[in-house]
């Protein structure tokens, strides 16, 4: 065969058969052609890369990492593919040969980006050589018995490499087939494989890209509909059916996969074999900036950063459990946040009078387990069980409990970054149970805690016992200057009942009467008035936490009085109230680390840490580790469950419509005369009461909860906002199994928000599709410029005589309560009206990317960061659905766009993104369906106040992630019919 005189590409060589190793070979050119510089990938998107895998090449770099170098030419033939100019166009006759090279050098051109464009992470470590060789070999015997013998195909059907282009596509095809069944027989010991969770996304399976929406066994008989249709495809796998389409493998099994499978030679297949079973693969998207989208290998999303272990098989993240047993890794103090918003929109405890209980919860385990009462010349000083019991909730890591340092989140029960830790006596009575014949367990104390420290728990006891809160709260945080004459009325009232023979102490301690605040307000003047001017200052808010935990923990804990040189004995302690007040001035969602509270404290100063054993002799690492391990075990509880109930159960804190982060804080008893009125309000206008059975059997019977409302201060004057909480997940008994005292387990059932998604994602494609229908609703800020640039088109070129310009005015009106005023009959008739499709598809997809701001950060910068652990941010990691039409209108696309559904309108926006497709969450919806799930939410959509629950009779909730979009349909409307 001659090719001499006529252009052939590389493809077209391998297609009609000829090797590289014949005698037959091209002719070289003549001049050496110019090679333009290869693609670089994103630097952004390697970094982010990096946090998950070791190794990231380029498929062109993998490719000729894996080829044996005694394929010299079939190494340069790929290291060229793509890099140079375009050959010269040929000779217009005869126009079939002309249109069959143009499109051979278009493919050269789609296998060239294709090569240069894709990257493959590898995250196995590197390991002994022989043992990857009889791996590599064992599976490519089976690879060979699946394909010539063990698949469905038999004998007569195998083709090879040999076969040109057709041979590579049924290889190609053969070889994601063999993958997918391979990893199901590899069985579920394996750390491959996924297990079913009542609330997890996805099937049980392989942990595998290619193995979602698969299921191992046999189809069920009778099957119908999209899920039957979609799945089956030419070749089928043995002992494993199609649930859901995966696009991952159709596009995996289209061009230019079996070009680059035919371009690899005759080790194709195995390096094609290596290549979807031991690394993860991700293409790129023409759409956005240095985008991805992974289509092998396990998903991004159950990964976690390489600085906290890369063994995956053996990390049990996905599964939360507690107790001794959910030790996962070690976190650094720096890893360790606060959970700041538990102590936002606390409601009042009262007592059975009706009067606001200062001080901490009677749930609190300082108040559940006091020192037990002396008798008449008893010293206090000797630790009974109950300090033992308080000791547990200190220092639970020294007793094997579920703790903040080394346990993993069990994320069925809360939706926090960190376990609170109120409650644990269910966990103390796993640990320890108790021995029939005794009344009590026999708990053993860490010899580390014994003596001085029991002592300090002890004498912790005894000091909050003795605590005043509700007088030290009137002192430091005294009623506002807008009710002076309740507030002397107020502390008369104490004085009195303070000399009352008949008041106990415990109630004069924690008890106040709530001042009369709406009469106040109604003698003010409502135009000067302002609701924040109630609130208590942020200085007062902290002198008065820094004189309560003062008060209550004893100074020893801080150290005595023979510390270091050059500093004094209350070093530690000022450091520590410093941290409290730089931690209340923190704004809405910032946030303090561990790290940053123990900046500056001296551990050698503090007696109680060191061992009594190794008391007299010199600090050791190991010694100074233990003791920094001990310390932080307190500290971190002196916050937790300190400081933060102490604000929570004293203070109502909220943040403003008119200033967005600032937080405010409300006494309790001042919050509740506010509030008060505005609460009869709503429920005469908003609300009216559902009967507690009626209520539980409505909720009994559909998806959808129950919400709470709070109130959000406005910022002028006296009005407040209500705001529905729709994101919050409430914990339902009934889903798992009994505890250990014989309740019912409690978990975490799904939010109102995350129930209507589905309806939500319907308005947006509908949106999308037929935009006119909005009127001028907009969305986002972004939308004006668009809107204002196209009315100053129109109207400038009205005026084409020229004279003077206009002049274009921007004018801000508010429609007063705009959810609340929609009719609720007049909203669920335009809702039949919106779509347009009778059935809808729901795919879900995960985005991985990094902060906002590190692109623009200086320090990120710095080539010293890079390899240090420590400094590498953190990724984001969110759920996203897109709802298309079902069956979707297919259009022509390349397969880097076919993997995500409505990708154009999903990745345009994103930049340094990875896109991790679950094509087993697919879901399938009926219009109807979502019709009566969006009606119910507006017509039934109950709310609780207290103990009693309301339905909203008037206007649509707000909180919902309906409201936006429903409230600009329906004032579209309105702007059409008037």
């Amino acid at each position: 065969m001659s090719t001499k005189g006529k252009s052939v590409s590389f493809l077209e060589l391998d297609s009609i058969g000829t090797t590289w190793g014949s005698k037959e070979r091209p002719e070289p050119p003549r001049k050496r052609p110019r090679l333009v510089k290869e693609t670089v990938p994103n630097p952004i998107t390697q970094t982010l890369l990096s946090i998950y895998y070791p190794q990231t090449l380029t498929l062109r770099q993998y490719a000729l990492s894996k080829l044996p170098k005694t394929s010299r030419i079939r190494r340069k033939k790929i290291a060229a593919l793509g890099l140079s100019p375009s050959s010269p166009s040929p000779s217009p006759a005869p126009a079939p040969a002309s249109e069959k090279l143009s499109a051979a050098q278009a493919l050269e051109q789609a296998l060239g980006t294709l090569l240069d464009t894709t990257l493959v992470c590898s995250h196995d470590p590197p390991s002994d050589i022989t043992s990857k060789k009889e791996k590599s070999d064992y599976r490519w015997e089976q690879w060979v018995g699946f394909s010539q013998g063990g698949g469905t195909k038999g004998d007569e059907f195998h083709v090879t490499l040999s076969d040109g282009l057709k041979g590579a596509i049924y290889s190609q095809s053969d070889i994601v087939d063999f993958v997918i069944w391979l990893l199901f027989s590899r069985g579920s010991r394996s750390g491959f494989f996924r297990e079913k969770t009542k609330t997890g996304n996805g099937w049980p399976g392989p942990r595998h890209l290619l193995c979602d929406g698969f299921r191992k066994g046999v189809p069920p008989q009778g099957r119908s509909g999209e899920m039957a249709t979609t799945a089956g495809h030419q070749h089928q796998i043995p002992g494993v059916y199609a649930v859901h389409q995966n696009s991952c493998v159709k596009v995996l099994k289209e061009a230019p996969w079996p070009q680059f499978l035919m371009l690899l030679g005759k080790e194709g297949e195995r390096i094609m074999l290596d290549l979807l079973l031991d690394c993860a693969v991700f293409v790129s998207v023409k759409e956005g900036k240095g985008n991805l989208v992974q289509v092998s290998g396990i998903p991004v999303s159950e990964l976690q950063p390489r600085s906290l272990g890369t063994d995956f098989a053996a990390r049990k993240d996905l599964k939360g459990i507690g107790g001794a047993g959910g030790e996962n890794q070690k976190l650094s103090p720096s890893e360790i946040t606060f959970a700041r918003n538990r102590m936002l929109y606390a409601r009042a405890a009262l007592n059975a009078k009706g009067l606001v209980h200062f001080g901490l919860r009677h749930i609190h385990v300082l108040n559940r387990f006091p020192c037990q009462k002396l008798a008449e010349g008893e010293e206090a000083s000797k630790p009974d069980e109950s300090t033992t019991h308080v000791m547990m909730y200190i220092f639970p890591r020294q007793f094997g409990l579920h703790n903040v340092f080394t346990s993993v989140v069990d994320r069925q029960q809360t939706a926090q970054k960190f376990q609170d830790y109120t409650l644990r006596e269910d966990e103390i009575a796993k640990k320890f149970p108790k021995p029939p014949e005794e009344e009590r367990p026999k708990i053993k104390i860490p010899k580390r805690l014994r003596g001085k420290t029991q002592e300090l728990v002890y004498k912790l006891q005894v000091l909050h016992k003795r605590c005043s809160y509700a007088e030290m709260l009137q002192y430091y945080c005294p009623l506002p200057r807008q009710l002076e004459p309740e507030q002397k009325s107020q502390s008369s009232q104490l004085r009195l009942l303070a000399r009352s023979s008949k008041y106990s102490q415990k109630n004069r301690k924690k008890t106040l009467r709530a001042p009369s605040t709406a009469a106040a307000i109604t003698n003010s003047d409502s135009q000067s008035y302002s609701l924040l001017d109630l609130a208590t200052p942020i200085s007062s808010i902290s002198a008065f936490c820094q004189a309560v935990l003062s008060k209550i923990i004893p100074n020893d804990f801080w150290g005595s009085s023979d510390s270091e040189e050059g500093h004094s004995p209350d070093h530690n302690k000022s450091v520590f109230l410093k941290q409290i007040d730089a931690f209340i001035r923190l704004r809405r969602f910032e946030s303090m680390t561990l790290h940053h509270l123990v900046q500056g404290m001296k551990l050698s100063s503090i007696p109680w840490l060191a061992s009594p054993a190794l008391s007299s002799h010199k600090c050791s690492q190991t010694e100074l580790n233990k003791r920094k391990e001990i310390y932080l075990e307190f500290l971190y509880y002196t916050f937790d469950s300190l400081l933060i109930p102490l604000i929570r159960s004293n203070f109502y804190v909220t943040e403003s419509s008119a200033h967005r982060y600032r937080l405010f804080f409300f006494r309790h008893d001042v919050w509740l005369s506010v509030t008060k009125p505005a609460l009869t309000c709503l429920k005469a206008k908003m609300f009216e009461e559902v009967k507690g059975a009626e209520a539980v059997k409505m909720l009994e019977g559909r998806k959808l909860g129950f919400s709470q409302v709070r109130l959000l201060p406005k910022g002028v004057g006296s009005n407040l906002r209500p705001i529905m909480n729709l994101r919050r997940r409430v914990l339902l008994r009934g889903l798992g199994s009994k505890g250990i005292r014989g309740k019912q387990k409690q978990m975490l059932g799904p939010s109102i928000n995350s129930v209507l998604g589905p309806v939500n994602s319907m308005l947006k494609f509908e949106k999308r599709e037929r935009p006119g229908r909005l009127g001028g609703g907009m969305f986002a800020v972004g939308d004006i410029y668009q809107r204002v640039k196209g009315f100053r088109a129109r109207v400038m070129s009205k005026e084409k005589g020229g004279g003077k310009k206009k002049k274009f005015y921007f004018v801000k009106v508010d429609v007063q309560a705009a959810f609340d005023t929609i009719p609720q009959e007049a909203m669920v008739k335009l809702l039949k009206k919106i779509p347009g499709h009778g059935v809808y598809k729901e795919s879900k997809h995960v985005e991985v990317s990094l902060p906002l701001d590190y692109e623009h950060n200086p320090a990120n910068n710095d080539d010293t960061n890079i390899d240090n652990p420590k400094n590498k941010p953190k990724p984001t990691k969110r759920w996203h659905s897109t709802t298309t039409s079902f069956p979707s209108v297919t259009t022509t696309t390349s397969p880097s766009t076919s993997i995500l559904p409505q990708q154009d309108s999903v990745t345009t926006t994103k930049k340094n993104t990875l896109f991790i497709p679950s094509h087993s969450s697919t879901k399938l919806h009926t219009s109807s369906s979502l019709l009566f799930l969006a009606k119910e939410h507006i017509t039934q959509n109950l709310v609780k106040i207290g103990k009693k629950y309301y339905r909203q009779k008037t206007g649509i909730p707000q909180g919902s992630v309906l409201s936006s979009t429903l409230c600009n349909y329906f004032y579209a409307d309105l702007q059409r019919s008037q």
